[in-house]
């Protein structure tokens, strides 16, 4: 055989050589060699060896250069032209990527680790440097080639002057002399002030002076500071020469009218300078304090000057007082009024007041007459002129000329005793054929409700009743008390008639007696809200037996209840007694009843709650007695014993049959609100009246 290798080129025939050095086409080949290679070659048709290279990897860093086939090495080393680039590849490189578009996630991680890395201090060296960095780096920069259209303006603005005091505002007078300042800081600083924003020639230095102002002057000012970065402008600042005078504004009207004999106030002025400013305070105010009882023209001045002697034009306010207002007459006494016939009509009359000329009730006339001898209206006007001749209103009063009510009206208990006070028939059947028939009505029991019959003056007399009695001893006997009240037709009366307190005489060696009520007469249509006119205290009931025995204390005439073992009521108030259930019961005032305790017995009730007499409380032995009507309290007989407070305005107190107390009950207090008093103390015996009469007008 022929071993391997050992054919050479030189021993093969030159047609074999030169078979062997032609170029195979596809056309030189055989159907089924083209077939082979038109064929998909896969890896079902490859060796196993091939199969092996395929799937075995390569080594990172183990492919080196000399192992690349000597085209792939060249075209490493090629230059890669855009002629040689896709057109997918050169469109991407020729478009333009929009600001904050790329993004770190768009950013390959060795890209992100450049970004991320820290580069040392001193790290970078001229070596890495580009070239044409290194070029810039090491050039010359040629003296004043750096000019301020070469810098950044961020960068000038820290070399242009800056103007730390700007020239203020000023106002002089005429021929004195001022300066304008101004205050910059910066290098090679010059100054040109300005006028109006022109250049004034040679004004260069950091201040403006002016040696002798005048008006030419008046002008806004500024000043240039500049240097060779560039100028800043100050602010305006105006300077005034003063020329002119204040000028003094009125406020208010220039001429107005005033009342007389009323207080006159000023409006006032003001006055503004151009040197001075504001002048108000300064101003001279004459005249305002003219005599404002005085009519006619007054006129006030003002007047000012400023600093450089300059006077303002006088101005003058005219005051113009006059008399307009009519005095002002007022009645005395009603408008309208009734009167008695056949009595002298004496007129209560008027007042007349002018705010000029004071009281003018003097020179009232008075136009009617009243005919006292015929019933009916009599008209009286009154008229009054002040000195200016303003005429006053007219006022007019009715005189109505009636027969005088028949009266007198007397009111008794229409004889009822005790406690309770006497119910409508009781009272129809005892006023029959007297002045009061048919004109009482009863709403609460023992209340006699009576309508006045005409307007006038009444005499109202009360008599309070007297106390209870006990064996050897009397009841407080009641006060009297009297006034002249004056009333109009139409009012309702309250009248409680105070009813005697009862005796207390069954046993001859104990008796606790009852308070006598109290006299009532109040105006008002209801009992709860009525008014006191007249009041008269009842007696307290007397005491027998023990160390504490008496008579029953008087009703007073003044608006305290009479004290005895307590205090007695004070205005209008119930008396007072003991709270631990011993002794007697109090009285009962005008608006509060007597002071209770925890007793079977009663104190007496107030008159607004129906005035009734109080309750006594015994022990079985019948040795006391109950308080009248009209607010008398209940007598006790039990461990301590005593008597009742007596009804009235205020109180009387309870009696206390004590070693150390007083057994007998104290005299109610009495009420009057008329004229003309006529007052007594302890003036009446047994049973209470009233009684009211005409006076007249």
């Amino acid at each position: 055989g022929i071993a391997p290798d050992s054919v050479t080129l030189s021993m093969l025939a030159p047609q074999v050589r030169s078979d062997i050095n032609s170029t195979i086409s596809r056309s030189r080949l055989a159907a089924d060699v083209l077939a082979d290679l038109n064929a998909t070659i896969t890896r079902s048709r490859l060796a196993a060896d091939v199969l092996s290279d395929l799937d075995a990897g390569i080594a990172p860093d183990s492919v080196t250069l000399s192992m690349l086939a000597p085209q792939v090495r060249s075209d490493i080393n090629s230059t890669i032209s855009r002629s040689r680039l896709a057109a997918d590849v050169l469109v991407d490189l020729n478009r333009t990527i929009p600001p904050a578009t790329v993004t770190k996630t768009m950013l390959a991680a060795d890209v992100l680790a450049d970004l991320g890395s820290t580069i040392a201090p001193g790290s970078i060296t001229s070596s890495l440097l580009a070239p044409g960095l290194l070029a810039e780096l090491n050039s010359t920069t040629p003296e004043a080639s750096v000019t301020a259209s070469k810098m950044h303006p961020d960068l000038i603005k820290y070399f242009l002057p800056e103007i730390s005091s700007h020239p203020v505002a000023v106002s002089v007078l005429p021929g004195t002399g001022a300066t304008l300042s101004s205050e910059a800081t910066g290098k090679f600083l010059t100054y040109q002030w300005q006028r109006n924003g022109v250049d004034l020639s040679g004004k260069t230095n950091a201040t403006l002076v002016f040696t002798s102002a005048n008006a030419a002057h008046d002008a806004n000012y500024t000043v240039v500071v500049s240097n060779d970065w560039g100028s800043v402008t100050s602010n305006a600042s105006s300077f005034t020469v003063a020329s002119n005078s204040p000028v003094i504004t009125l406020i208010g009207a220039l001429t107005l009218t005033h009342e007389v004999a009323t207080s006159y106030t000023d409006a006032g002025a003001t006055a503004l300078d151009a040197l001075d400013g504001n002048l108000t305070a300064s101003i001279v105010v004459t005249g305002h304090d003219f005599n404002n009882s005085a009519t006619g023209d007054h006129n006030v001045t003002y007047n000012v000057s400023d600093a450089g002697g300059n006077a303002a034009t006088e101005k003058v306010r005219t005051v113009t007082v006059v008399d307009s207002i009519a005095p002002v007459i007022t009645l005395v006494g009603d408008a309208n009024v009734s009167h008695g016939l056949n009595t002298v009509w004496n007129d209560p009359g008027v007042t007349a007041i002018d705010t000029r000329d004071g009281n003018l009730s003097a020179q009232v006339a008075v136009s009617g007459t009243v005919d006292v001898n015929s019933t009916g209206a009599n008209i009286l006007t009154y008229h009054v002129s002040d000195a200016f001749g303003n005429v006053a209103t007219t006022v007019t009063r009715t005189v109505n000329v009636v027969q005088p009510p028949s009266g007198p009206w007397s009111f008794t208990n229409a004889g009822v005793t005790g406690r309770p006070g006497p119910t409508q028939a009781q009272v129809d059947a005892n006023y029959s054929g007297t002045t009061l028939a048919g004109d009482v009505v009863i709403t609460t029991q023992g209340i006699q409700e009576w309508t006045v019959p005409a307007t006038g003056i009444y005499a109202i007399e009360a008599w309070g009743a007297q106390g209870g009695s006990t064996i050897g001893f009397t009841g407080g006997k009641g006060a009297r008390m009297k006034g002249n009240i004056i009333l109009s037709m139409g009012d309702v009366l309250q009248v409680l008639i105070g009813q005697q307190g009862v005796d207390s005489v069954t046993s001859p060696s104990y008796g606790s007696a009852g308070g006598g009520g109290g006299s009532f007469v109040a105006k008002g249509s209801q009992l709860s809200s009525s008014v006191p006119l007249v009041v008269a205290g009842g007696g307290g009931g007397s005491k027998t037996g023990a160390s504490s025995s008496g008579h029953g204390g008087d009703g007073l005439t003044g608006n305290e209840g009479g004290n005895s073992a307590y205090n007695g009521g004070a205005s209008g108030n119930g008396g007072a007694r003991n709270l631990s259930s011993y002794g007697g019961f109090a009285g009962g005032g005008f608006f509060t009843s007597g002071l209770q305790g925890a007793n079977s017995g009663k104190s007496g009730f107030a008159f607004v709650n129906g005035g009734q007499g109080g309750i006594r409380q015994d022990n079985g032995a019948d040795a006391c007695a109950d308080g009248g009507f009209g607010g008398g309290g209940g007598g006790m007989h039990n461990q301590n014993q005593g008597g009742g407070g007596g009804g009235g305005y205020s109180g009387g107190s309870a009696g206390h049959d004590d070693s150390n107390q007083k057994g007998w009950g104290g005299g109610g207090g009495s009420y009057n609100s008329g004229t003309n008093h006529d007052n007594t103390v302890g003036a009446n015996q047994g049973q209470g009246k009233v009684t009211i009469t005409w006076v007249g007008n």
